[in-house]
């Protein structure tokens, strides 16, 4: 098959799902990538990454093609307001508004390139800035949208109410609606939960294909060198959904003789919340590390060295951090939300618990007070990942699917 895919995300989970997906397709059939504003500092997707076959950055269509205008060099006001700053909440939103009419008229352009590929089939990752990835709105090829959840920002607690209710900015409203439209153009829905599965249709009404997240085990697997520690390690952004506040507020139900260091390791996130973090532990008397933007030898290695991979994201869709503490023979403790049902066997490779800080640091305590109950969760996660979730058992499973809407 030749296989048009497009994303635009940062470095992330998103991303090692992408480019696990490119590495194994890439084996048997021809990638077509495409980026609206790829990152050079994400390491080369095996050869693929700016080459020929990759669309340029925005920065290149706005220089060479004055169709394409940049609200930030365009408008005249600019720096004007970024001087006085009274009218800055305005102008963010105008300059999203702008920046929206940018993306779309580059999906057309990225549209019309799959086209002239002869792309049998295209398939879209969540993009940073819509969400949705609009170049799947601009093409008559079969398309997938490998949707990991719904836009949080438009359906989460109720927030789809408020915007039928009008009671929103321009540049949401917006947003739904490409939401909306893309959601009925799509040929088919993919995601890697069946938890995400059940939110596709709560939100779209349309079924999605489950696609599980897998695991690389050559670069995530036990070290027997390395020494496990009296270390808890959270991975993930530093952002609010991630609840790592929540995390320290379970470990100060845990005793002082086991109470362990936390290493927070992150790609990104605020560096409020940081602050908050810090300051909030050392109130509490607990040791914390950051490890901001590690490669993956290193990860690897903070895996072996933790005891306990603690992981309580609000309602997680299905996050590879699991499977990786797994494959690292790494016991985990997970909030019983999301897709860490799928993820965790409970009881087995780790436990579920409650969003209760004085369940979740009880459990994590009785790991790291009883060495020989975390060595054979340990080594059980590690079974159950290479038997189930290796990424050469996974893809082949989204291969097969997509066969199936190209030969419609």
């Amino acid at each position: 098959m030749r296989i048009g895919i497009y994303f635009n995300f940062a470095f992330g989970g998103a991303f090692h799902l992408l480019e696990n997906h490119v590495k194994q397709l890439s084996k048997r059939h021809k990638i077509f990538l495409y980026s609206i504003e790829p990152d050079e500092s994400i390491p080369d997707i095996f050869g693929l990454q700016y080459n020929h076959e990759l669309i340029p950055s925005l920065k290149a269509y706005i220089r060479k093609d004055r169709r394409f205008k940049d609200p930030r060099s365009s408008n005249r006001w600019y720096k004007w307001i970024m001087m006085w700053g009274g009218g800055m909440y305005r102008f963010k939103k105008y300059i999203k508004r702008k920046d929206l009419d940018l993306i779309e008229e580059t999906a057309s352009v990225i549209g019309d390139a799959f086209q002239k590929d002869a792309c049998d089939v295209v398939i879209g990752y969540i993009d940073k800035f819509t969400q949705v990835p609009l170049p799947l709105m601009k093409t008559s090829i079969p398309t997938v949208f490998f949707c990991v959840e719904p836009n949080r920002s438009l359906y989460d607690g109720g927030n789809l109410s408020d915007l039928l209710d009008g009671s929103t900015d321009r540049f949401t409203k917006r947003l739904l609606k490409l939401d909306r439209e893309l959601a009925n153009l799509v040929t088919q829905f993919a995601c890697n939960s069946y938890y995400t599965r059940d939110s596709i249709y709560h939100v779209y009404g349309k079924f999605a294909w489950v696609i599980p997240s897998g695991v690389d085990i050559t670069a995530f697997c036990p070290d027997p060198k390395i020494q496990k520690e009296n270390l808890v390690l959270s991975v993930g952004v530093l952002m609010q959904h991630k609840a790592p506040d929540f995390l320290l507020q379970s470990v100060v139900h845990i005793g002082e003789r086991y109470r362990p260091r936390v290493a927070f390791v992150y790609p990104r996130g605020s560096e409020i919340m940081r602050g908050q973090l810090q300051e909030y532990a050392d109130a509490h008397h607990i040791r914390i590390e950051f490890y901001p933007m590690v490669k993956t030898e290193s990860l690897k290695e903070l895996y072996n060295r933790a005891r306990v991979c603690a992981y309580p994201p609000i309602m997680e869709p299905g996050g590879l951090v699991p499977l990786e503490a797994q494959a690292c023979s790494t016991p985990i403790v997970a909030v019983n939300e999301g897709g860490n049902r799928e993820e965790v066997i409970d009881g087995v490779s780790g436990f579920l618990t409650n969003r209760d800080p004085q369940e979740f640091g009880s459990v994590i305590e009785r790991l790291l007070r009883d060495n020989p109950l975390a060595t054979k969760m340990g080594n059980a996660g590690v079974d159950w990942v290479r038997s189930e979730r290796t990424w050469e058992k996974i893809v082949p499973q989204l291969e097969k699917r997509l066969h199936t809407i190209v030969k419609q």
